[in-house]
């Protein structure tokens, strides 16, 4: 009988034990997670420092002499990415609207959502929306052209709807 009790004790010290460490586990889980999470504000704030100290003075003497080439590489960087967003756009075709800033198709005269007249763009191509075989479009009454069912503007006219 002792074989039994002494084996009841040690299965019992056992899963206590094991709870105490699933206990201390799961603490450790959220002290690690709220440790996360604190690096990642801190990494926020280095972030929002670092970018405000590039926006309001790099072209302080002081902050050129300790960060000069990282802000020529940051320089760099912008122009690459602004020479690549170009190069999407006319890949895509479109162009950016100068009054309401949407991005639009470089084959449309006036901008379909403020009206705007583009510059030195001529329509070849009526704007259509295919949906499910079922061609959708917004007519104009003035130029009878056929725009998308979103547009806030004729494209080709400017009238606005």
């Amino acid at each position: 009988m002792s074989f039994f009790k002494d084996l009841s004790k040690k299965i019992s010290e056992t899963a206590k034990e094991a709870a105490k460490k699933s206990s201390n586990f799961m603490e450790l889980t959220k002290v690690s997670v709220q440790m996360d999470k604190y690096q990642d504000e801190i990494g926020t704030h280095f972030y929002e420092m670092g970018k405000s100290l590039y926006e309001n003075y790099s072209e302080d003497s002081w902050v050129k002499e300790k960060y000069g080439t990282r802000i020529e590489e940051i320089k760099s960087l912008q122009q690459q990415m602004k020479e690549l967003n170009e190069e999407v756009s006319k890949l895509k075709n479109i162009t950016v609207c100068e009054t309401c800033k949407e991005e639009i198709s470089t084959e449309l005269k006036f901008c379909p959502n403020c009206g705007a007249r583009i510059a030195d763009i001529e329509v070849d191509n009526q704007v259509k929306t295919k949906v499910d075989d079922v061609v959708c479009f917004k007519k104009c009454k003035v130029c009878s052209s056929e725009n998308s069912p979103d547009a806030k503007a004729c494209s080709k006219c400017g009238t606005i709807f």
